[in-house]
């Protein structure tokens, strides 16, 4: 997996544009909104799951009454997850991005 927004902040590479475009839309504000969206979804999917995961219930003819709920479950569990693994911690993302709202207010 690459980090697009270390590569694209390298001065020397050739994705100026790239680098401009992400960081117009790679803000704190929008960081954190990002993961308090991802905090929730992750959330709800937990309660789903506790629900359809209740101890001696999962039966297959539950499975056969819910399977669109169930799936539906799984997949958002599944989107919120890869979400959570896939992006890092705001440590994570170079300075140039972090620090380009905060310059423009200057």
């Amino acid at each position: 997996t690459v980090n697009l927004a270390q590569e694209w902040a390298d001065p020397h590479r050739p994705y100026r544009a790239a680098r401009l475009a992400i960081a117009n839309v790679l803000t704190p504000h929008q960081i954190q909104k990002h993961s308090e969206q991802n905090t929730t979804a992750i959330h709800q999917a937990i309660k789903q799951l506790d629900h359809f995961l209740t101890e001696g219930q999962l039966t297959e003819q539950l499975l056969l009454d819910h399977m669109r709920a169930l799936l539906d479950c799984c997949r958002h569990a599944n989107a919120a997850l890869r979400w959570r693994l896939l992006h890092g911690e705001q440590s994570d993302i170079p300075e140039f991005f972090l620090n380009k709202s905060t310059k423009n207010k200057q």
